[in-house]
């Protein structure tokens, strides 16, 4: 069943459209992530890189903001570190993921005879040292589990959740797929009630190879009815108060090297490419609706010990910037360099 998310889709753009076009969002954030900020760059002079360290302190310390004709106020830039554990880019990046899947999520072709599930697939607790190695090999017995029932188009995300009390990480995967009603995979049925998830936990346990006497009852498949599996898929990679414990964020940061944690797959991964696009010809679109507008650049710089933004400088924009912008993507749209 496809799922409506058109009017999920309008209030979820309108909200985050608001609170980017504030720098009081910005500021909520830098008091929040302030651990976050200390504790990662921290590692990262530990580790001699003194560039990232300040890249990390630094992470949406200055914002652009444009306004337009003396109505539109819009976020125009933000210095970010990019650096995977940090909450303030965790967030923007999320924001933006969110964004994508609402707008792919009703555009799925997906067969009357097929449903459009929200997969969660876990495994045991490791330790630190092993992460890497057992996120590695979940991910390999998932990508045949899906192989093996035809599943080919989903979205996989992978959380860590971490336990204190027995400091060990408990890696797992989030899936929205559309499976076929005929393949045989284990999923949710309204009218066999719960039967099918016990069914699909026994099923995964198999497939990775965990004794069946193993009883963490967290292998289920549900139908994508509302909009909670799509916040899901795109949270933060852990929860936020463990991004701000220095002992792991050192692990993660070691562990995580190299993996990707959100993957598109299938049609995801085309309406992805055609999500791009369609921001890019939007663009284009403004760019030249907004040729002889009046545009004020705002250049804003965050103040810790006020924990404020204050206005460093006000420029005006000379409009063949915006021209120059327009014809310059314009060209690589012809050489089909981007579509």
């Amino acid at each position: 069943m496809q799922p409506n998310c058109q009017e999920h889709n309008t209030i979820i753009f309108t909200e985050s459209q608001e609170e980017f076009n504030t720098p009081s969002f910005f500021e909520e954030i830098q008091k929040a992530h302030k651990r976050n900020k200390k504790a990662l760059s921290k590692i990262a002079l530990n580790s001699k890189e003194a560039e990232k360290a300040k890249r990390i302190i630094s992470c949406t310390n200055f914002l652009t903001y444009e306004l337009i004709n003396e109505e539109i106020l819009r976020l125009h830039r933000i210095n970010l570190c990019r650096e995977r554990l940090c909450l303030n880019c965790q967030l923007v990046n999320s924001r933006n993921l969110i964004k994508q899947l609402f707008w792919s999520v009703p555009r799925l072709k997906i067969p009357q005879e097929n449903s459009l599930q929200f997969v969660t697939l876990t495994v045991p607790n490791c330790d630190g040292q092993d992460l890497k190695k057992v996120i590695q090999y979940m991910v390999k017995r998932q990508t045949a589990f899906f192989r093996h029932y035809k599943i080919k188009d989903y979205f996989r995300s992978i959380e860590i959740t971490y336990n204190k009390e027995k400091d060990t990480y408990h890696p797992h995967i989030h899936a929205i797929a559309i499976i076929a009603k005929n393949s045989g995979f284990p999923f949710y049925d309204n009218k066999k009630g719960e039967r099918g998830a016990n069914d699909l936990q026994l099923t995964w346990y198999k497939w990775y190879g965990i004794p069946n006497e193993y009883g963490y009852n967290q292998a289920t498949a549900y139908p994508l009815y509302n909009t909670k599996a799509i916040f899901e898929v795109c949270k933060y990679v852990t929860k936020v108060e463990d991004l701000e414990a220095e002992n792991v964020l050192q692990v993660l940061n070691n562990q995580l090297k190299g993996l990707r944690l959100k993957t598109p797959c299938g049609q995801f991964k085309e309406l992805s490419r055609a999500y791009k696009a369609e921001c890019m010809t939007v663009k284009l679109q403004e760019l030249k609706e907004l040729e002889n507008a009046e545009k004020v650049l705002v250049h804003m710089l965050y103040n810790p010990k006020a924990e404020t933004y204050e206005v460093k400088s006000i420029e005006k924009r000379i409009t063949y910037h915006s021209m120059k912008n327009f014809w310059h993507m314009k060209r690589l749209q012809e050489e089909g360099i981007i579509i």
